[in-house]
């Protein structure tokens, strides 16, 4: 992996060393009401005007609670990202490319999780679907044809980037999702030829 892909890969993945990942029910039941108290202060407020101690008092945790299973606000939003939004691509359907599916599956994902992608588009914090995009397409086997280990993260970037974009705009417009899943098919696959002679 390339040093930048590793850059932009560590906002995500030094979350998982910095949040509790054990199996005892008491601290992933705190994890999740610190995770609803945040999405509840966002629909209040800015993320950034949100204290740890503000959300502490509205999920009913001590800040040691907190620190021992987050450590910083930013680990909760990953933890919600996580949790709530990493997208899973099936294999292919029969009948169906693998490319056509693919955009149907990102048409349902952000219409399936608007609420924390509007949150996130509102507090300039799109990054976090470019993280989460990246992570998805870095699997063997995503793209549904071969390709070398830095072809894919060339690839992976791209999309990510581009689909971040489109995500963005879908929400600020209120875009038709089966509009999204036609725009992103057509660029994908060459059939809009904006950029020939």
């Amino acid at each position: 992996m390339s040093r930048g892909c590793k850059i932009v890969y560590s906002f995500f993945k030094n979350g998982d060393k910095n949040m509790y990942q054990g199996k005892n029910k008491t601290a992933l039941a705190s994890q999740q009401q610190i995770a609803d108290a945040l999405l509840a202060l966002m629909h209040r407020m800015p993320y950034d005007d949100i204290s740890v101690a503000e959300l502490c008092r509205e999920a009913a945790v001590s800040r040691q609670t907190f620190y021992s299973l987050f450590k910083t606000k930013s680990n909760v939003v990953r933890y919600l990202m996580q949790m709530s939004c990493e997208p899973n691509v099936p294999a292919p359907q029969p009948g169906m490319s693998h490319l056509r599916q693919m955009c149907r599956c990102y048409s349902e994902y952000i219409t399936k999780h608007r609420e924390i992608m509007s949150l996130l588009v509102e507090n300039g914090m799109t990054e976090m679907i470019v993280d989460m995009l990246l992570m998805a397409f870095q699997k063997d086997g995503m793209f549904g044809y071969a390709l070398q280990e830095d072809n894919r993260e060339y690839h992976a970037m791209f999309l990510a980037g581009g689909l971040t974009r489109l995500a963005r705009h879908f929400i600020q417009e209120n875009t038709d999702p089966e509009a999204i899943e036609a725009i992103v098919s057509r660029l994908m696959s060459g059939s809009d030829r904006a950029f020939e002679q």
